[in-house]
């Protein structure tokens, strides 16, 4: 505006002359008018303001085209770039459902082969079952025979024995004879009878006699219990004598009593052995 203003006016004479007065604004109508006029703008000014208006203009001219050259490659860019993050997007999410559909068909693999674990197991549980039922099942005649046999041999193994030692009427008379020698020559017999049958033992006479080698009789002694019931014990008095330890002695022994029903008699005869001090001798009388 202000180049147009001065389109008529000699720059050299404006610069040689002192000053140039500027036009004042036409008075503004209406609200414009109310407001203050501006300060004058000088020769200087005024130029400076128009090669600052041409400089605008022209670079608003040139970036013009180079925006409308720059606008269709841009977009083209763009377009691509959001093109190229949507393929990567859709791998991703390609990839993503693969890994998910392997992890699924991992856990369903490891599901059925515990399941199959737990098939076999509860086969052979059921195996063992049935194999008990059956063993449970077998015919009653079978167990009966097995359980019959079973008793039979405990009721012989236990009713034998008892059956002899209490019930079945036996005789079982035991003497036994201890000869000792102590000090000083003095020598011990002692007698004992036991009665081991399942009846009683009757009119019981025993004699006892020490003979030496020229048949000289060194002591003797008669028993008479009245009677010994089963499962006794009879210990007579201690028959003692002077003797010798280095002679050998002959035991003479009569032994008469009568037991379930009969009369028994026996005789026995032992010799004493050097150089033992403590022998025993064992006699039995038994029947039925």
């Amino acid at each position: 505006m202000f180049a147009r203003d001065l389109g008529g006016v000699d720059l050299e004479d404006e610069q040689n002359s002192p000053t140039v007065p500027a036009r004042e604004p036409k008075p503004a109508q209406g609200a414009a008018a109310d407001k203050e006029p501006g300060p004058k703008m000088t020769v200087d000014a005024a130029k400076d303001e128009a090669q600052k208006g041409k400089a605008a203009g022209k670079d608003s001219r040139d970036r013009e085209p180079a925006d409308r050259s720059r606008g269709p490659e841009s977009t083209d860019r763009q377009a691509r770039a959001s093109e190229h993050e949507a393929g990567w997007a859709k791998a991703r999410r390609i990839v993503d459902q693969e890994r998910k559909e392997q992890k699924a068909q991992e856990a369903q693999k490891d599901r059925e082969a515990l399941e199959a674990e737990e098939e076999e197991v509860s086969i052979d549980e059921v195996r063992d079952v049935e194999a008990e039922e059956v063993g449970q099942l077998l015919p009653v005649k079978k167990r009966g025979r097995g359980r019959m046999l079973v008793v039979a041999v405990v009721a012989v193994l236990v009713l034998i024995p008892l059956l002899y030692f209490v019930v079945i009427p036996r005789t079982e008379l035991t003497l036994k004879i201890y000869y000792n020698e102590s000090l000083l020559n003095q020598i011990n017999v002692d007698a004992e009878l036991r009665n081991g049958g399942t009846v009683s033992v009757d009119d019981v006479a025993l004699e006892i006699s020490v003979v030496n080698s020229t048949d000289q009789e060194q002591a003797g002694h008669n028993y008479t219990p009245s009677s010994i019931a089963p499962h006794a014990t009879y210990r007579g008095e201690a028959m003692t004598f002077r003797g010798s330890q280095y002679e050998d002695y002959t035991i003479l022994i009569d032994l008469r009593f009568s037991a379930g029903g009969r009369s028994y008699s026996e005789h026995w005869s032992h010799e004493t052995k050097e150089p033992w001090m403590n022998q025993e001798f064992t006699e039995m009388v038994s029947g039925f």
